[in-house]
């Protein structure tokens, strides 16, 4: 031993040998961490799953385990409440936050069920992670505007893992990525299926959302994580008890569903639609090129407001949305140069004065267009 150095030389050996054993002894940690981390879920899950259970057993959805018939309800699954007008109107329940914004107004609430609609190919998951990237930093995405950073969970059904990690990594960049909560079939162990219709994988994912904060909950997409037979109504109660739960717990939840063959109306039953704030549909249109990303974007349905009006149409440049123009902005563009009115322009094309509107007052500001003095606004 060197008198200056009180601790013993050792060898190049020994401290690989160290090295070596603290990697396995960091490994088996880790492990340990993991199987006590999946007891704590199993056991935060447990109150979910029973709960759940027992709601469908009440309502007559639910065997006793034997394969016997659904027994049929022998008392409520909750005790009904009521109040008088007056008694509503002087409680405190303060107003649903908003989220995300157009132009036109609130898009998306706190408590509430929304949907994006498409037909396969057409990039609803490419959106779906843009809004939520979106929603996780604070930012804007398309015409839509994030109120604030919100927690954010992303359930993906469908894609490799990674591709999930490519996506994302493209389309959900900011400065509060932490508030963005991955889901996917290959984080699972072992890797399989995600099925939220089953009461244990329900109670994991109620949880891990209890355990995140999440505020908004993405699901890509209803037909690879609800397994049921989208034809049949008695098939979507479950399914629909599902999200009005998540609502009921204040969550925002946008459901990504494909279109059927006429790629306007969503596939199977249309009993999930009932209980929609707001639904977007994007319709691919005739001039997008092959392999491309291109949509334009409307809202069947807005619960909140009387109407909004189309988004345009929108394409995707890398990680960046561009909007761009349509072929029905293209003709309105054509009929305004010809002289013809507003209202003619409208009826002719199938849209809405206000888009006619706003491309004329659009091509007064570029000087594609000159101003009648005798006649200001062409009818």
């Amino acid at each position: 031993m060197n008198p200056q150095h009180p601790h013993p030389v050792r060898s190049e050996e020994w401290y690989q040998w160290n090295r070596i054993k603290t990697q396995e002894d960091m490994a088996r940690w880790k492990r340990e961490e993991e199987i006590e981390q999946e007891k704590r879920d199993q056991k935060a899950a447990r109150p979910y799953a029973i709960a759940f259970t027992a709601a469908l057993k009440n309502v007559g959805l639910a065997g006793n385990g034997n394969g016997a018939a659904p027994k049929k309800r022998v008392r409520p699954a909750a005790i009904l409440g009521g109040q008088s007008m007056l008694a509503l109107e002087a409680s405190n329940i303060p107003p649903r936050e908003v989220l995300l914004s157009t132009p036109d107004g609130p898009l998306f609430f706190k408590q509430s069920v929304n949907q994006i609609l498409a037909h396969r190919g057409t990039g609803k998951t490419l959106l779906g992670l843009s809004i939520a990237g979106a929603l996780a930093n604070g930012a804007e995405v398309l015409n839509y505007r994030s109120a604030r950073p919100s927690k954010v969970t992303y359930v993906d059904g469908e894609l490799p893992l990674s591709q999930l990690k490519e996506r994302a990594g493209l389309l959900c960049s900011g400065d509060h990525k932490e508030n963005l909560w991955l889901i996917n079939p290959e984080m699972s162990k072992p890797a399989e299926s995600i099925r939220l219709l089953d009461d244990y994988t329900w109670g994991q994912f109620c949880a891990m959302l209890d355990r995140h904060g999440s505020e908004v909950v993405v699901l890509d997409s209803y037909s690879t994580l609800f397994w049921l037979d989208a034809n049949k109504e008695e098939s979507q109660i479950g399914a629909q008890m599902r999200l009005n739960e998540l609502r009921s717990r204040g969550l925002c939840v946008v459901a990504l569903q494909h279109t059927g063959k006429d790629k306007k109306t969503q596939r199977g039953h249309s009993r999930n639609e009932d209980n929609l704030d707001t639904q977007i549909l994007l319709d691919r249109p005739e001039s997008a090129v092959a392999g491309g990303v291109m949509f334009d974007v409307s809202y069947p349905k807005v619960r909140h407001a009387g109407s909004f009006e189309p988004s345009g149409t929108w394409t995707l440049n890398g990680s960046m949305w561009e909007k761009v123009a349509s072929t029905e902005e293209v003709g309105v563009r054509e009929y305004l140069l010809e002289g013809k009115g507003i209202n003619w322009i409208a009826k002719e094309l199938g849209v809405g004065s206000r888009k006619v509107k706003d491309a004329r007052q659009k091509m007064l500001a570029e000087g594609l267009l000159k101003l009648n003095t005798a006649n200001p606004t062409p009818k």
